[in-house]
């Protein structure tokens, strides 16, 4: 073989070589291009790269601004209403509720007790709102007390932002010289300016025989009025009370019926009243 011949296949050789090469450097390129390389560790970023001391770090921010919502609206929401629902007046909320007969029997005199005192009353269900008693300009002494009543598994209520149960005035009142005590109580549904009638209240009316469930011995002497509007006179006794003269009264107009109940803690004799 010629030596031109040996160089001309030395020389093919070589450029066969230098082709593959080539194509192995390549091929080891694309593939590193193809397969991402990986994320160096954090330590490694922080030491090579360095911060800027005058660049404070980025606050993070809220994912999404709803995230606010659920806080607003909760403080739009009335807190949840005590066990047995919101009571009107607020002041006597925590005051445990009392049943009707209790109330009277409550506000009987006791045994023996000539004259009645103010202090009548004070160990029953009831939040005294006046210090001692007060004197208007016409003379009458009166003392005034919120309770929370119950008669016959009712309750009055008022609607307000949503139903309310309705405290019951209780007042201890005279027309003599205050000295001398209250001459007569009254028990009546509703609170100072919203007394219990009209569309916006319930429980405002309720059958005397709820009234006399007590432990009472109980007599009707007369009735004063018609049919939509009178007063029914009772003669009652209790054991360990005074006999009591009890009016129970019906008031009825366009806005519906309400009752109430006067007790002359220590009448003079049974007549129906003091005209008779």
């Amino acid at each position: 073989m010629s030596a031109s011949g040996s160089g001309a296949r030395v020389r093919l050789g070589m450029v066969g070589l230098g082709a593959g090469l080539i194509g192995l450097v390549v091929g080891a390129g694309l593939g590193r291009a193809s397969a991402p390389e990986p994320a160096p560790a954090p330590d490694a970023i922080a030491s090579s790269v360095p911060q800027p001391r005058s660049a404070p770090a980025e606050a993070p921010q809220p994912s999404a601004p709803q995230a606010d919502a659920p806080q607003r609206w909760e403080e739009t929401v009335p807190p949840a209403p005590p066990q047995g629902g919101l009571v009107y007046p607020r002041a006597i909320s925590d005051l445990p509720p009392v049943n009707l007969p209790d109330l009277v029997f409550a506000a009987m005199a006791p045994k023996g007790a000539n004259p009645l005192r103010w202090d009548h009353m004070t160990g029953a269900r009831v939040r005294w709102l006046t210090d001692g008693y007060e004197t208007r300009e016409d003379g009458l002494s009166h003392r005034h007390g919120l309770a929370r009543v119950r008669f016959g598994g009712r309750k009055s209520t008022v609607l307000r932002q949503s139903p309310e149960e309705l405290a019951w005035t209780v007042t201890l009142s005279t027309s003599d010289m205050a000295k001398f005590g209250p001459t007569a109580i009254e028990l009546s549904p509703g609170a100072g300016e919203r007394p219990c009638f009209g569309d916006l209240y319930d429980g405002c009316d309720f059958d005397v025989a709820t009234v006399l469930a007590g432990p009472f011995r109980s007599r009707r002497i007369c009735r004063q009025g018609g049919e939509a509007n009178y007063v029914d006179i009772y003669w009652l006794t209790a054991p360990g009370k005074e006999p009591a003269r009890l009016s129970f009264s019906m008031t009825c107009g366009s806005g519906g019926c309400s009752n109430g109940i006067e007790i002359d803690p220590r009448p003079a004799d049974q007549r129906c009243g003091d005209d008779s």
